[in-house]
């Protein structure tokens, strides 16, 4: 029953949830961050608050960032090869 709940993962850098795709996060994980060293305000909506990883279907990831400022934002990734997130877009 315990896998069925969410673990919430504290994260080092944001560098670090760039490497979380759909197919090496662990299903059901929610990462957290709190004022991470490498945030930069010109790429990064917040800096606290609560990340979910999730398949979109085929090889595309979206991570959700539920951010402290009562704000929703996504980011998709998509492809292999040459391939770069999106930026945060507000929802």
């Amino acid at each position: 029953m315990g896998e069925l709940i969410n673990k919430y993962t504290p994260l080092k850098s944001w560098a670090e949830l760039d490497n979380l795709k759909w197919d090496n996060a662990p299903k059901g994980n929610v990462y957290t961050i709190s004022w991470l060293p490498d945030y930069d305000s010109e790429q990064h909506p917040a800096n606290v608050g609560c990340v979910e990883v999730v398949r979109m279907g085929g090889g595309v990831t979206a991570q959700i960032l539920y951010a402290d400022n009562f704000k929703m934002y996504i980011r998709t990734f998509l492809g292999k090869e040459d391939a770069r997130w999106t930026a945060w877009t507000q929802v």
